[in-house]
């Protein structure tokens, strides 16, 4: 008995971080309509697979693709141009301004493009992402063939075409109806963003949540992510961050913390009660010196945490391979035990805990029967990864983004060995360089 399919992975070992951990030796991944229909060893096949495209990888290892919980995607056309300042001074003496001068739909979708172009190559096949005009990095994403929760951002402050939080709003609501009520490609899912509690007042909080209740659609916010947000925030309404969103009804399983540096023990448990998520973004978090997440503390009370890298104005990268190494080794030293954050639990972050904390675990995270056929090949060949004992480990202290040989994305094979199969990505350079050049 045969069965057709649309493309088949096989060829080496199958690393699929399933509910029961499994690694095939000599795997076999089978994907038909963009969903695995089959995984796990070749021999055990009890129906030939015959498909029109086959990858093999010849030793190389696959695995889920991995989900980045956070970016501005768009903000690749300031990479580099505000560093080694703290958070306050690098939003608003260079990056409002910035912003200022060049936001715009052109800016948005081809400084998208350049970040997908980074996170696929370097095995991100699921990004969140929050900022303006984010109808135009859905074009990108789209282009791309890249798996992206798209958030509409909500935030008060003064820029070119975004003068008043009702207009805000407005754009907010057409975009969330856009992609909830018309229909939108499975690989896009509509949300929102609302910047942060110490630049949006409860009232944009309050009407943010009803917005994404009434379409079913998950929130992000920026939340406690430096002191002085702490102090503003308590200086303004005599309370925390936390407690604040908590007071105004805006915590919820629907939202994401992002961030999150900045709490106490209560506020943990808080935010564990009401089911909200986490994203941790070491990489940024270290840069602007905002701090060490808890992250020990809220996975230890049963918090969804995700990773992400933050924006690639603030990172400047966007590989999730850092990401974890510094992830587990910012945690070792906070907590002065090199045992307490454990590569396995570091690698489920950027998998199916990073999903679950999107809202998306029942399509992302791992490679199941039923699940996106979102996967990564490695090449663990070379000799920065040799000798290979234990595949988690050496995905998190060892691997970095250019091992990754090929990214497929819904069953479509987007990137392989240095060439994308869906955009030129020369001339996503050449137009961001022209975008970024307005900077002087």
């Amino acid at each position: 008995m045969s069965r057709n399919v649309d493309l088949i992975v096989k060829g080496g070992p199958v690393l699929t971080f399933d509910e029961n951990d499994a690694l095939y030796i000599n795997g076999l991944v089978a994907v038909d309509k963009g969903d695995i229909v089959y995984v796990g060893e070749e021999m055990d096949l009890t129906e030939e697979f015959v498909a029109e495209d086959t990858v093999d990888v010849e030793g190389d290892l696959i695995m889920p693709g991995l989900i980045n919980g956070h970016t501005h995607a768009a903000m690749s056309v300031m990479r580099g141009y505000a560093d080694d300042l703290p958070l306050d001074r690098w939003l608003e003496d260079y990056i409002f301004p910035a912003e200022g001068m060049l936001m715009s739909d052109d800016m948005v979708y081809w400084g998208s493009l350049l970040s997908a172009a980074e996170m696929i190559r370097s095995g991100i096949t699921t990004v969140a992402d929050g900022y303006l005009f984010e109808a135009s990095a859905v074009r990108a994403f789209r282009r791309a063939g890249m798996r992206a929760v798209c958030a509409q951002g909500i935030m008060e402050f003064p820029t070119p075409q975004w003068d008043d939080t009702e207009r805000m709003f407005e754009v907010a609501r057409e975009f969330i109806k856009t992609h909830v009520e018309k229909g939108a490609s499975d690989l896009i899912v509509p949300a929102l963003f609302v910047h942060s509690p110490y630049i949006c007042t409860p009232d944009t909080y309050r009407r943010a949540k009803e917005l994404a209740e009434k379409y079913d659609v998950r929130l992000f916010t920026h939340l406690a992510e430096t002191e002085d947000e702490v102090r503003q925030v308590k200086e303004r309404y005599d309370t925390s961050p936390v407690r604040l969103l908590e007071k105004e009804g805006v915590l919820s399983d629907r939202l994401s913390a992002v961030h999150a540096v900045w709490v106490d023990p209560e506020e943990i448990e808080i935010l564990s009660e009401y089911g909200t998520a986490v994203i941790h973004c070491p990489g940024s978090n270290a840069k602007l010196a905002s701090g060490t997440a808890p992250i020990v503390a809220y996975l230890e009370a049963g918090v969804p945490v995700g990773l992400g890298t933050d924006g690639p104005a603030s990172n400047n990268r966007q590989d999730l391979f850092y990401e974890m190494d510094l992830c587990a080794k910012e945690q070792k030293q906070a907590r002065k035990d090199p045992g307490v954050m454990k590569a396995k639990t570091v690698l489920a972050m950027a998998l199916f805990l990073g999903a679950e904390a999107l809202g998306l675990e029942e399509r992302i995270g791992s490679l199941e029967a039923g699940k996106a056929a979102d996967i990564i090949v490695m090449d663990l060949s070379r000799p920065h990864c040799s000798p290979l004992f234990n595949y988690p480990s050496h995905l998190v202290y060892t691997a970095r983004g250019f091992d990754v040989k090929t990214s497929i994305i819904g069953g479509r094979v987007v990137y392989h060995w240095g060439r994308f199969y869906t955009f030129d990505e020369s001339e996503v350079i050449t137009k961001v360089f022209e975008i970024a050049g307005r900077l002087g």
